[in-house]
């Protein structure tokens, strides 16, 4: 049974106002064909389908575009989605009723029953056990007390995400005693390496798990919610397929895939296979005669325009240093490339004319919590521990706010 493992399709994600969409499509042409020449019997897709909670309707379609895809293959395919994040559990599991007759299971949010996370799967005389495990959010795990600090939440949501593990395995183990476990997980394990496009305001960013959680039970730990590919703990069958698209500059070189596992009598093979790069992300930084060298001189080489991220440092503030940045097009041009971000700073500003950002900047270029920060940077009078209390109490409003 051959079995393929991907994550963080962020659908309807934007980056720097700039839509992903047709990097998408070219990656969803790329899957099929991956499933067609593999002969891939389940689909594995670890959370994150959708950028927001409330996808844009481009993204719905390119999802259900997906599907009938897969739907119409001469090899039935089974696919299991699970819910990330960054996806609302009602708007992935709206439609389940009715895919789970295509042989497309969802499970976009926690259970009551731990039973109901089990898959299991018979093919070409193979048999497999599929534990498929959503993101699990702080009130799925635990229960609000009075009097508790930001330490013990952490603490109380760590412990309630490796019980209900435990309890998943201990099921798998009694119902299906001789079956290879594969367990699906959206979350962020110990050790993992973290990019600028995973959203940093949840309680389980800041609650590592440690990859002893999964036990000795699973053949293989398909994770997702980390966008650079990685084995955790160094340990080969525990594995985030990361992101299929470079979702952030700090994604620029990293070499995207898919994973590939072959199950037969009971172990499992795995590899992987690269995923073809449509467009460049590239970063450009220099003085301004710096930036307009490099910039005569880009070429982009690829399908899709590569879209470049300015950061320009001059010694001395100045109007034309602004003006220069603010008239630079940001179309694409003959050189195929499109400029989506960028900033300014100077090694020396005018007395009188500091401020959070330059006006060259824009507050949608941030995230909340790099806002946040640059707000307190401004505190000059505190001291380190504050400015730590601050940025807790921060992220958990955060966390109420993506709660409701």
């Amino acid at each position: 049974m051959r079995i393929l493992h991907t994550s963080d399709w962020h659908l309807g994600k934007q980056l720097k106002k700039m839509s992903l969409a047709e990097d998408m499509a070219l990656f969803f042409e790329e899957l099929v064909q991956i499933i067609r020449e593999e002969r891939v019997d389940v689909l594995l897709m670890s959370g994150d389908l959708f950028d927001l909670a409330h996808p844009p309707q481009h993204a719905l379609h390119q999802y259900f575009d997906l599907l009938r895809t897969l739907q119409g293959l001469d090899r039935r395919c089974t696919i299991i989605l699970t819910g990330g994040n960054h996806d609302s559990p009602t708007v992935l599991e709206g439609p389940s009723n009715l895919l789970s007759l295509l042989d497309i299971h969802i499970i976009g949010g926690a259970r009551e029953n731990p039973q109901d996370y089990l898959i299991p799967i018979e093919r070409n005389g193979e048999r497999i056990l599929i534990a498929a495990m959503p993101y699990l959010r702080d009130r799925d795990v635990r229960k609000a007390t009075t009097g508790e600090d930001y330490a013990d939440k952490i603490a109380q949501y760590r412990s309630g995400v490796e019980e209900l593990f435990e309890a998943v395995n201990e099921l798998a183990e009694e119902l299906y005693p001789d079956w290879p476990l594969i367990t699906m997980a959206h979350l962020y394990a110990q050790g993992g390496q973290i990019s600028d496009s995973e959203r940093q305001i949840q309680m389980g960013n800041e609650a590592s798990i440690p990859a002893t959680l999964f036990g000795t039970r699973p053949t293989y730990v398909a994770l997702g919610h980390l966008h650079r590919p990685q084995i955790v703990g160094k340990n080969d069958r525990i594995r985030y397929s990361g992101s299929p698209i470079a979702l952030s500059f700090s994604e620029r070189e990293d070499a995207k895939e898919v994973v590939m596992l072959e199950v037969d009598n009971g172990t499992a093979d795995i590899y992987t296979r690269p995923l073809k790069t449509h467009r460049k992300l590239a970063r450009i930084a220099g003085s301004m005669r710096d930036v307009e060298i490099q910039l005569a001189t880009y070429r982009g080489a690829h399908k899709l325009p590569d879209l470049l991220e300015l950061q320009v440092e001059e010694q001395q503030e100045s109007a034309e240093a602004l003006r220069w940045l603010r008239g630079l097009e940001e179309v694409v041009t003959d050189q195929n490339y499109r400029i989506v971000h960028k900033k300014i700073s100077f090694q020396h500003r005018i007395e009188g004319t500091g401020s959070m950002m330059t006006s060259s900047d824009e507050i949608s270029n941030y995230t909340e919590l790099e806002l946040f920060n640059k707000r307190l940077e401004a505190e000059k009078d505190w001291d380190e521990e504050m400015l730590a209390e601050m940025r807790r109490a921060f992220l958990e409003v955060l966390e109420k706010i993506d709660q409701t």
